[in-house]
Order: C-alpha cells, then sequence, then structure tokens
C-alpha cells in the first residue's frame, strides 16, 4: 500500500569535511524546510576545520532528530556517503551536500512525486548555478546540459538526489568503488525504469574552487558560451571515461544477477526482462572494448578502426556521430 506524502518519514545524509564556510548556511536551510525531516544523518570524515564542532552544537540545539558520526580516520567522499545512507532509517532519503542550500519547499516537492509515482525510486530535481560566495549565475543545470549537449537521462548530481530507502538498499548491497555513490545509484534506477528528473528548482548549487566536480564543464561557476559548448564537443573521448562507464556496466550485470529475486516480487522485472537488460549491458561492453581499442591508437590507424566501428552500427547504443566524433577528435 502506497503512504500518503504526510504519512512518508525524511532522512537527510550529510556528509562533512573541512566545510566550515558554508555548514551554517546548509544547516540553516534545512531547519527552513516546509516539510521537517524526521532525522538527519550526518558523517564528519575527520574535519580539522571546526566543522565538527559546529555540528555538535547544530545537535544540541536543533529541534530536529540528529545523527551525528565522525570518522577516525578520512575515508573520501564516496565511502563516507555509503556509510550515511546506510544507516537512514526515513521512507525517503535524501542526499545532502555541505556546501550547497536548500529551497524551502524541496522536501514537500519531492514527497510529492514519491507520492503520486509509486514505482518511482529515484528523483532528481533541477538546480540554481550559483558561484562561491552563492551569487546565481543566471543558469540551471538542466538548461546546462542542454547547451552542452549530452544526454538528458545521464543527468546525476548526487546533492540534488532522493531516493526510496527500500531501494536504496538493494542498491547498496552491491556498491563499492571506484563507481561513486550518486552515479550508482542513478544507474540502478535507469535499469528498473524508476528515475524521475523533475524540471523545476530546488536548491542553489555552490561551486567554488574545492568543489570536488568545480573544474568539469558541466558544473562550472562561469555561464556556459556557445564556445564552451564546442569545445566540450570536440574535446574526444578519454580512455578514463570509457574504462569507467564500461566497470559500471559490468557491476550492474552483477547487480541484476545477484538482486533477481527482489527485482522480481518488489519491483515486478521478471528474470526474462533482466536477462534481456543484461545481454544489451553485456553487447555495449564489446563496443567499449572496441572504442578502448580505438582511443589507444593514433593517427590514420585511428580514424579507420572508428569508421569501421561506424560503419558496423557500434555507435548506435551511443551518441552516433558525436560519438565518432569524439573516439577520433585527439589524433
Amino acid at each position: 500500500m502506497v503512504k500518503k506524502m504526510q504519512n512518508l518519514t525524511v532522512s537527510i545524509a550529510l556528509t562533512t569535511y573541512n566545510g566550515m564556510p558554508y555548514l551554517k548556511d546548509q544547516l540553516a536551510s534545512l531547519e527552513s524546510q516546509t516539510k521537517k525531516p524526521d532525522e538527519i544523518v550526518i558523517y564528519d570524515d575527520g574535519s580539522t576545520d571546526g566543522s565538527y564542532e559546529l555540528l555538535r552544537d547544530f545537535v544540541d540545539q536543533s529541534s530536529i532528530r540528529v545523527v551525528l558520526h565522525r570518522n577516525l580516520d578520512n575515508l573520501g567522499y564516496n565511502k563516507n556517503f555509503a556509510k550515511a545512507l546506510s544507516i537512514a532509517t526515513g521512507d525517503i532519503v535524501f542526499i545532502c551536500d555541505q556546501d550547497d542550500t536548500w529551497h524551502a519547499n524541496k522536501i514537500e516537492k519531492v514527497l510529492s512525486i514519491f507520492t503520486k509515482q509509486p514505482r518511482t525510486n529515484l528523483v532528481i530535481h533541477d538546480l540554481d548555478i550559483c558561484d562561491g560566495t552563492m551569487n546565481p549565475i543566471g543558469e540551471k543545470k538542466l538548461e546546462r546540459i542542454n547547451l552542452i549537449g549530452d544526454p538528458m537521462d545521464c543527468y546525476c548530481t548526487g546533492m540534488a538526489t532522493a531516493v526510496r530507502r527500500e531501494f536504496l538498499s538493494l542498491c547498496l548491497s552491491n556498491y563499492s568503488p571506484p563507481v561513486t555513490y550518486d552515479n550508482w545509484l542513478h544507474k540502478c534506477a535507469q535499469l528498473t525504469s524508476s528515475k524521475y528528473i523533475l524540471g523545476v528548482s530546488l536548491a542553489d548549487y555552490r561551486r567554488h574552487a574545492n568543489a570536488a566536480t568545480s573544474k568539469t564543464l558541466i558544473n562550472s561557476a562561469k555561464k556556459v558560451t556557445w564556445l564552451d559548448s564546442f569545445l566540450h564537443a570536440a574535446r574526444g573521448s578519454t580512455l578514463d571515461y570509457l574504462k569507467y562507464e564500461r566497470e559500471k556496466n559490468t557491476r550492474s550485470i552483477e547487480w541484476l544477477a545477484s538482486n533477481k529475486k527482489a527485482l522480481h516480487q518488489k519491483y515486478h522485472i521478471d528474470s526474462d526482462r533482466i536477462e534481456k537488460i543484461s545481454k544489451n549491458i553485456s553487447e555495449t561492453n564489446i563496443i567499449y572494448d572496441a572504442r578502448i581499442n580505438i582511443v589507444k591508437s593514433s593517427g590514420l590507424k585511428r580514424v579507420i578502426k572508428a569508421l569501421t566501428l561506424y560503419k558496423n552500427g557500434g555507435y548506435t547504443s551511443f551518441s552516433g556521430t558525436k560519438s565518432l566524433l569524439k573516439d577520433i577528435a585527439r589524433l
């Protein structure tokens, strides 16, 4: 039986590491929600700048239940988030970074999607991109994705994501780096056709020099121009990217195989469909192997290999001509 919105419990999973310049604003935005969370789970990764002491004060003062932990050793953001997510108890778990701020209606808006769409397991919303001092640059995240021509279904930003806890537990049962935790959750949701992109901005996305993803064009604090978009498209494929995507696919096949029973019983995905999805992923990995071989080559040999793959339909499961050009861009 699907719970009504007012009956869904909410956890926020927040991780911190030397976030003193930003934490107060973020914590204030969590407390200002029109729909209050039932708990905030915080894992500090060994901060040395006073962040942990600020968090202890927050625990004492907040009207919300706060579960605060501190790692003795620095784990890095992937393992730290996995720990925070694994102990969250709410029906819906919201992922939270230390350096952004949430709009007051974020929880309320996202819960309405989970309520209206019971087969949706993961929701991601739009963002207002801001500079390091939280001045909006006049561009939203989904607009940015459109501008640079990336596939919309690849939109994956952890701090804009919320997931059903039951599904989250299933995803984390097979999770381990190097695949990033948010990439993994989104991949599992895509495999089960249960991801929902909400085209409403519900947070201010701070882009600053210390942010883990600030150097990429998709997350830049500067407004994207036509030239930026062109250079991004022409930059070329990298071995690291192709190997990462192949690894994510391999783990997806393993996840589907090890969770067949749960996927069938809870998410109505039968064995035939799992086999079909796994077969498609395996075929895609064969193409990834071919693309990796292409990018390792150089000069005319690289062009010939790429054109041969294109002629044989190898790029149809990617972005067609765009992917072809990326593979031969760096000769």
